[in-house]
């Protein structure tokens, strides 16, 4: 099953700095965990833990040398970034040996194909799962541009034997939107993502304005608690299913689709990204490009 806390994460940039409140905030509206670049990182983690969300630490393996376990340490992302960091892999493992080890295979830009990535020389159980970082570029909005770059990044991975998970551990939105557009980019890119089964995604911590960000994990929580899986059916129509009661959907206008998920019958419960809800019929649901969160309820 699906939870908001368990699947849902706000990375920080670096250099970080955050202050209680954003994280306080960030938890209230969805997040269960956040990332936390670097290694000396000791305001940000003791926002973190105040505001009750877990830690992924984010390291260059070329700094993990140096690594030190502290306190409130859950995960632990080697980042893979750079041939210097690849170099350094093989004498990682001893020095994080106690550590739930992310092997991160660097960014990802959804208007590049992703650098072939070097597997470790470690026993494979000493990897929990493996992370990507995706930047959003202002001229490609294409949520499905993530799953060409994940399907490479994956491929020597995954004939190579290894099976573990991928993680989105640095969802970033193109600069200079306005703020629905950008809650609605990372709600657009973040379904995607659960769709291609990717059991964890956090969205970047932005700069200024938080608002953006807490709609969408406003949404986003609200979308998949509880579900017991995440569906894509058609551009812009994405499936969370339930047991036992009826299915959630993520809707938004795309070019060329005009016909609605087949279990839409009589009145339905809309509710918007700045979380306002209303009962509409089905033959009167008007879409935009901005997400709507749509369900039919039981009874």
């Amino acid at each position: 099953m699906l939870t908001a806390k368990t699947t849902l994460g706000i990375a920080l940039p670096l250099p970080s700095g955050a202050a209680v409140e954003p994280l306080r905030r960030a938890a209230e509206a969805g997040a269960g965990a956040v990332r936390i670049p670097g290694t000396d990182a000791a305001p940000s983690a003791g926002a973190a833990q105040a505001a009750g969300l877990d830690i992924l630490w984010s390291v260059p393996a070329a700094d993990a040398g140096s690594w030190e376990r502290r306190s409130g340490t859950e995960f632990l992302e080697i980042d893979t970034a750079t041939e210097g960091d690849r170099a350094a892999l093989p004498g990682v493992l001893d020095r994080v040996g106690e550590e739930t080890v992310i092997l991160g295979i660097g960014v990802v830009s959804l208007g590049d194909m992703p650098v072939p990535f070097a597997l470790p020389p470690w026993p494979r159980e000493r990897v929990a799962a493996f992370s990507m970082t995706v930047e959003g570029l202002p001229e490609t909005d294409d949520p499905q541009r993530m799953e060409e770059a994940l399907r490479r990044a994956a491929a020597p991975i995954r004939s190579a034997g290894w099976r573990q998970a991928f993680w989105l551990t640095d969802l970033v939105p193109p600069r200079g939107m306005a703020a629905d557009e950008h809650a609605g980019w990372l709600v657009r890119h973040t379904a995607h993502a659960l769709a291609l089964a990717m059991p964890r995604v956090f969205l970047r911590l932005p700069d200024r304005e938080l608002e953006p960000l807490l709609r969408a994990l406003r949404m986003l929580a609200a979308w998949l608690e509880g579900a017991g899986r995440v569906t894509w059916l058609a551009r812009g129509q994405y499936r969370a299913e339930f047991a036992g009661r009826p299915s959630r959907f993520l809707l938004w206008e795309e070019p060329g689709i005009t016909r609605l998920p087949s279990s839409f019958q009589g009145p339905l419960y809309v509710r918007d990204l700045g979380g306002s809800e209303q009962r509409v019929d089905t033959t009167r649901l008007k879409l935009s490009s901005l997400p709507l969160l749509v369900e039919r309820r039981a009874g």
